[in-house]
């Protein structure tokens, strides 16, 4: 499968992308953002990471909502270049089935009902859910 050969956090983005796309909200508000110094949080810890930790931003609606996807083994300077890429593959293939199949078994698909949870609290209005 050619999705194989993108970063599984760069993968785990796009998932997360299709999701947002999903329920309803536009490409034009949905956005890539690289943390390079890696700070995130795990199981309510901040941590620092020596990798660079991939976000997914949502502005909409008046508002800002930063979704840590994971932190990722590519260098900061080659993190553009292999974003690109991955959006190409994915954007090459649609109607995919496979990819499909990748983003509904996904871990990022299964946090889809903490997802919406948290878009809500933070005062979003979720316009559909396909």
């Amino acid at each position: 499968m050619v999705f194989d050969e993108i970063d599984q956090t760069i993968r785990d983005w796009l998932y997360a992308r299709e999701m947002v796309r999903r329920i309803g909200f536009g490409a034009d508000d949905i956005f890539f953002a690289v943390h390079p110094t890696g700070w995130m949080i795990e199981n309510g810890v901040e941590k620092k990471h020596n990798k660079p930790t991939v976000i997914l931003r949502i502005q909409a609606q008046g508002l800002t909502f930063n979704w840590t996807i994971g932190t990722t083994e590519i260098p900061d300077e080659k993190i553009q270049e292999a974003f690109e890429r991955a959006c190409e593959i994915w954007n090459s293939t649609p109607d995919d089935p496979e990819r499909d199949h990748a983003f509904k078994t996904s871990i990022v698909f299964r946090q889809g009902v903490g997802l919406l949870q948290a878009l809500k609290d933070k005062g979003f209005t979720i316009q559909r859910v396909n």
